[in-house]
């Protein structure tokens, strides 16, 4: 054989290597794009799985938590309606106490005051020389109380107040007839 022949049989053996050789290679692409393509998938769905697994216990867990949240306001709530209750009750009871001592205080003033005119008649009446009046006990006096929302209770009248209710001058008449009295003397004499 000659020259000619010979290369072209070896550049025959080397296409035909090479183009087995691309076939093997082609072939080497595809089972490497297929394994990909199925680990992808497998990925995908460990994925899927650990996203659902993730849902459900996130899901669970704000149930949870909305559930203790509920509990402790429905908690709260009753425990303040409770304490209004008895704020209420108790309001209630020192307000009826506060109004009965005050309206025993009224009462004691309004009949203070209805002496004090009393005695003011008879004094200038004339008769306020020969009728004493009587004084009261300290035992009515103490319930002559104002009460105060502190506890402490006002007096219906200061001591020197009254004294001068109380006690009349040596006439019998109170200070304030006496005055008037006096007034009316002098406008007797002027008049004259």
């Amino acid at each position: 054989m000659g020259n000619l022949t010979d290369d072209m049989t070896r550049l025959r053996g080397e296409v035909d290597a090479l183009r087995s050789d691309r076939g093997a290679l082609m072939q080497a692409l595809s089972r490497g794009v297929n394994d990909l393509a199925s680990s992808v998938s497998a990925m995908r769905a460990d994925f899927g799985a650990a996203h659902a697994a993730m849902a459900e216990e996130a899901r669970n867990s704000r149930a949870a938590f909305v559930s203790t949240m509920s509990g402790e306001v429905n908690a709260f709530l009753a425990d303040c309606r409770k304490a209004r209750g008895e704020m209420a009750v108790e309001g209630s009871e020192r307000r009826a106490a506060f109004c009965a001592g005050m309206q025993k205080y009224v009462a004691g003033m309004c009949m203070e005051t209805a002496d004090d005119l009393a005695g003011a008649r008879l004094a200038w009446s004339g008769r306020g020389s020969r009728i004493r009046r009587e004084r009261r006990s300290p035992k009515e006096h103490r319930a002559v109380e104002a009460p105060r929302s502190d506890g402490k209770s006002l007096s219906a009248t200061s001591p020197g107040r009254r004294k001068k209710v109380d006690g009349a001058d040596r006439s019998g008449a109170p200070h304030s007839v006496k005055k008037l009295a006096t007034k009316s003397k002098r406008t007797k004499r002027l008049s004259k």
